[in-house]
């Protein structure tokens, strides 16, 4: 096998736990699109590539649900694959954002209060408030000691 080729099956790989992980189709569903990534992508299949269980293994599956043809589980299986990378995607993005939104507020904090914040405000007798800010500004792993 190709790096290439090992690196879209890794890649397959991935996107399969992430589904599984986020819960992001049920196990009995509706949706034919989602039922028919479940059966195909989603479940146990030969260790082999394309690492999936064969579309015209499932046609029988889908026919009884009016799926005609192997070329239309494989529509089925790519749109239900789509709706999973856009679900992956909302959930990801609110906690990125939330991180980074984060991060960005501990960073201004930190460089903006200073000792001479505390002059400015006329409040630099408060010995714990410039303790606190020198705490503040040390890296992480000294102002944990």
């Amino acid at each position: 096998m190709s790096k290439k080729q090992r690196s879209f099956y890794g890649h397959d790989a991935m996107f399969r736990f992430l589904c599984l992980l986020h819960d992001l189709v049920p196990p009995e569903p509706e949706d034919l699109a989602e039922r028919a990534l479940l059966l195909t992508t989603l479940s146990p299949c030969e260790n082999t590539p394309p690492y999936r269980v064969p579309d015209d293994v499932v046609l029988p599956l889908l026919g009884a649900l009016g799926v005609q043809g192997r070329r239309e589980v494989g529509h089925l299986r790519k749109e239900g694959a789509k709706r999973c990378v856009r679900r992956c995607l909302e959930q990801a993005f609110p906690r990125a954002l939330a991180a980074a939104k984060e991060s960005l507020a501990a960073e201004l904090t930190r460089q903006s209060l200073g000792p001479t914040t505390l002059h400015a405000l006329g409040i630099e007798d408060d010995i714990t408030l410039r303790e606190q800010i020198g705490a503040l500004s040390k890296p992480s792993s000294e102002a944990s000691s």
